[in-house]
């Protein structure tokens, strides 16, 4: 199932070629137009993209001649750079889009720079993508010597060697496999790869040798500059340092000519839309806003007379969930009455939630539908989950974009996810965005193969697991706490988390200790000792300071009684000490030594004070 159907698509017939094109998103002031891209492949290589960026502007997409609903041309003038632009602003002018923002990837991307240098007047700002250039810059070795004997016959077409004119008619496919295996050098990425060999087996090798006898447009290089610095839209360039197709001097040379704003991401290759859509998606956004000029509005800052907030993500897989955290919510509330919580959540929780007397945040109406796809896949009655889960990644994107745009304008204390996965998959890969405390839980955690799923699933499965596991390995003192219903925790309170819960065990997805792993979310634990063992910490609300708002305290070792917010304590035998930020609701605790959450856990000085630390509440 898509994240989101287009709302009109058609076709439009230029100089004989057949182009497809969808819109979304029709009544939108602005468009963003993906231009026709590279022939190898069609416009679903965007789908990371599409459902969110259509959330904000109307989003056009047009299939390549020679792939996708497009026609099979095997003319090469049809594959021309001058040609391909002029497809651009065919498809334009029958939908009556005066001026977009046009985004490319690879050869498309130049020819998103060529219309907007070509014809400035229609084009409001370019994202260029991985991006080839006229310039001096060599091909990597590799592949210059396989073009160098592009026209050969040879005994030998492995590897880059497949790319050769007697090897592709019969048998693109498989040089295609090869060279997309290339082209996403990141782990665990084999669903990007699935999909994007999915999208070359719709050409032949006969269109590929077409394309490839396309004219390129300008002839030199002095030419190209002349031609990239008149342009007057601004540019966003984006590259991967692990991009075997594009030498980085092309998109240096870019940046130069044209002024362009970069980003570069480490360790990605040449399709960082399909393996980083979260990163790619706000750079887009950022860009289209600049060139339309939307001004930018600051984050909201911290009040600490306001309310506490809540954010509460509920799965709608089956209404099991909903009935936990209707719990949970409550016990919260009975312990914090001023507590406000917000729900983002779908159909069917929405509803349920809404006949409670819930609050559903009005963001949750652009979540593409989980449930929709689950029953989508399952049909009558066979589900398989593990597939359906895979084949549900453009979903989760689009929902975790939602989630990232929500936090990004409004302030939440504390974020509960209930089998989120989108926010536990790409809070891990890009811990930046992690605004606040976050906990996540689940029913399970892992995959096991079927045994009719052969080795293909247990390959899949074991790929999927150890992503999982190098997450939490490369995340340590990270203040984020997994939930397992398999099991019962040590529990460690958050001061807005109930002290029991209905169900379920709390494991740290880090190597600290349950109260440890608290520490980012305002730690209070339950109970912990001092390093001598011979004193009790224990952490007590503080009401002494009505206007610090959720400021705590906590009493060490004699000091039984509540002290003021801002009074520092500590514990002579182990040197342990504590005190608020003057003015914050947050604290600010160091031990010299180690905490000790009873008898099962240990956390070091260093982790604690990682869990602890700015970097590590925003990570």
């Amino acid at each position: 199932m898509r994240a989101r159907e287009p709302d009109s698509e058609g076709q439009v017939d230029v100089d004989g070629v057949r182009l497809a094109w969808e819109s979304f998103n029709d009544t939108a002031a602005t468009t963003v137009l993906f231009v026709p891209i590279d022939t190898c492949v069609h416009s679903g290589a965007w789908k990371g993209q599409v459902p969110y960026l259509a959330q904000h502007f109307r989003v056009v997409t047009v299939d390549p001649p020679g792939n996708g609903r497009s026609g099979r041309a095997l003319d090469p003038e049809a594959y021309a750079d001058l040609a391909m632009v002029e497809h651009t602003l065919s498809v334009m002018d029958h939908l009556g889009v005066e001026r977009a923002v046009l985004v490319g990837i690879c050869v498309s991307a130049w020819q998103a720079l060529l219309t907007a240098a070509l014809h400035p007047d229609r084009v409001l700002g370019v994202a260029a993508v991985a991006p080839w250039a006229r310039d001096s810059t060599s091909p990597y070795p590799v592949r210059l010597e396989a073009a160098l004997r592009f026209e050969e016959e040879l005994d030998d077409y492995s590897g880059w060697m497949g790319n050769n004119r007697h090897y592709l008619p019969e048998h693109w496919p498989d040089y295609a496999e090869f060279f997309f295996g290339q082209m996403l050098p990141e782990p665990h990425s084999t669903k990007q790869l699935e999909d994007v060999v999915g999208f070359t087996r719709q050409t032949t090798g006969d269109v590929i040798l077409a394309e490839h006898a396309a004219s390129r447009f300008p002839d030199t290089t002095e030419e190209a500059e002349a031609l990239l610095r008149g342009i007057t839209a601004p540019v966003l360039v984006v590259t991967g340092t692990a991009d075997l197709c594009q030498p980085p001097g092309r998109a240096e040379s870019i940046v130069a000519w044209t002024g362009a704003e970069r980003l570069v991401l480490d360790r990605a290759g040449h399709l960082p839309m399909a393996r980083q859509p979260v990163l790619v998606n706000r750079a887009i956004k950022s860009l289209v806003d600049r060139a339309v000029g939307v001004p930018v509005v600051p984050r909201p800052r911290r009040d600490g007379r306001r309310r506490p907030r809540l954010l509460y993500l509920s799965s709608p897989i089956g209404l099991g969930h909903v009935r936990r955290d209707l719990a949970i919510a409550d016990a919260m509330r009975e312990m914090h009455p001023d507590l406000e919580v917000q729900w983002l959540t779908q159909s069917p929780v929405a509803g349920f939630l809404e006949h409670r007397g819930e609050v559903v945040h009005p963001a949750s109406r652009l979540l593409a539908s989980e449930s929709g796809h689950f029953e989508a896949e399952c049909g009558e009655h066979d589900l398989h989950a593990f597939d359906a889960v895979r084949r549900m990644d453009e979903v989760l994107v689009n929902n975790f974009m939602v989630f990232d745009d929500l936090v990004e304008r409004e302030r939440f204390d504390l974020w509960v996810g209930d089998e989120a996965w989108d926010l536990d998959h790409f809070l891990h890969e890009h811990p930046s965005l992690k605004r606040a405390p976050f906990v996540w839980m689940t029913d399970f955690v892992g995959w096991v193969p079927m045994s009719d799923g052969g080795e293909r699933e247990a390959f899949l499965t074991a790929d999927y697991n150890a992503e999982m596991v190098e997450h939490v390995a490369d995340s340590p003192g990270r203040a984020t706490v997994r939930c397992s219903s398999a099991t019962r925790p040590t529990w460690s309170t958050c001061p807005w988390v109930p002290a029991s819960r209905p169900r379920g065990r709390g494991r740290s997805s880090t190597s600290t200790s349950p109260a440890t792993s608290w520490a980012g979310a305002r730690t209070r634990p339950a109970a912990t000792s001092c390093a001598s063992g011979s004193a009790t910490v224990r952490t007590t609300w503080c009401a002494s300071s009505p206007s610090v708002a959720r400021e705590w305290a906590t009493t060490c070792c004699a000091a039984r009684s509540r002290p003021t917010p801002r009074r520092r304590h500590g514990c002579r035998a182990c040197g342990w000490s504590w005190s608020p930020a003057r003015g914050s609701t947050r604290a600010r605790s160091t031990c010299r030594t180690a905490w000790r959450c009873t008898a099962s856990s240990r956390t070091s000085t260093s982790t604690t004070r990682r869990a602890t630390s700015p970097s590590s509440r925003a990570g």
